[in-house]
């Protein structure tokens, strides 16, 4: 039975075996769906505590975290359009450099710099002491 459709639209592709590229993406996005649905579920019970510390009002809170995420999704266009040019690790460094004023950023920027000089050379000369 065809369903109405005549031809080469009536025919199914042939199923393509899973390749070890395909599972490690759809582990990504399981990766992702469970880390933005912990964050949505849990800063509600976090902002309760953050109003006592800040002094914020929950208003004031949850219109930061709103404000956060709409820059995030705005950021997302340029971001995706430098990834897909090929400046992946740039945007990597830059988003490291933006958080060195925080001590976790002291270290992210560290490895941002590794990770920008892993260009497949020796970090230093055969033989010699490191860099």
């Amino acid at each position: 039975m065809t369903n109405g459709l005549s031809g080469e639209l009536a025919q199914q592709a042939p199923a393509r075996p899973l390749s070890g590229r395909s599972l490690f993406i759809t582990g990504l996005g399981i990766g992702q769906i469970c880390s933005w649905g912990s964050l949505y579920y849990s800063f509600p019970l976090m902002a309760e505590a953050m109003e006592h510390d800040l002094g914020w009002s929950k208003p004031d809170l949850f219109g930061a975290a709103t404000l956060g995420l709409a820059l995030g999704g705005l950021a997302a266009f340029p971001v995706g359009a430098a990834i897909d040019r090929g400046h992946g690790r740039w945007v990597m460094a830059g988003g490291a450099g933006l958080c060195r004023p925080y001590p976790p950023g002291l270290v992210a920027g560290a490895a941002a710099l590794a990770v920008l000089r892993a260009d497949g050379r020796p970090r230093h000369p055969p033989g010699g002491d490191p860099l």
